[in-house]
């Protein structure tokens, strides 16, 4: 009865110490084989709800943040890699309009695939500093929006 008490404290009342407190009264009582494996999943739960609560993350949420850091990493190299293209094509000595259109384009398109990567990753990890670095960075290197770079 009290890990039933301990689940309603936990999951309707949303008291963590309450539920704990229960879960330890239960678990000092001496129970069954059934109940042990009872209050080990409540216990499990419980941890589980308060990491969400404090913005922890498990193994793969961790993978996915790295995989989704890394692709925002590459894909804002490539963007400075194409300004840099694009600068050296404008600095040339040999140069047609077209040659520069197209490198204008280039850079234009890889500057809106970054910026969509970016967005797509920090609506999901609106709270991750690195990241917001790299979006801060990216906004002064790439865009040249200082004024947006330091608010970030």
């Amino acid at each position: 009865l009290s890990i039933l008490y301990s689940n309603f404290l936990m999951c309707v009342r949303e008291d963590g110490a309450g539920s704990r407190t229960q879960l330890q009264l239960a678990s000092k009582s001496q129970p069954h084989l059934v109940e042990r494996y009872q209050i080990f999943c409540t216990v499990e739960n419980s941890k589980r709800l308060r990491d969400n609560q404090q913005g922890g993350m498990d193994l793969q949420a961790y993978v996915e943040l790295k995989r989704n850091y890394r692709a925002a990493v590459r894909i804002h190299r490539e963007a400075l890699m194409q300004v840099r293209e694009f600068w050296r094509s404008l600095l040339s000595s040999n140069n047609s309009v077209k040659a520069i259109e197209k490198s204008f384009k280039e850079l234009d398109a890889a500057v809106e695939r970054a910026g969509n990567v970016y967005r797509k990753v920090l609506e999901r990890y609106p709270a991750n500093g690195r990241l917001l670095q790299c979006w801060g960075r990216f906004q002064e290197d790439v865009l040249n929006d200082m004024r947006a770079a330091t608010q970030t």
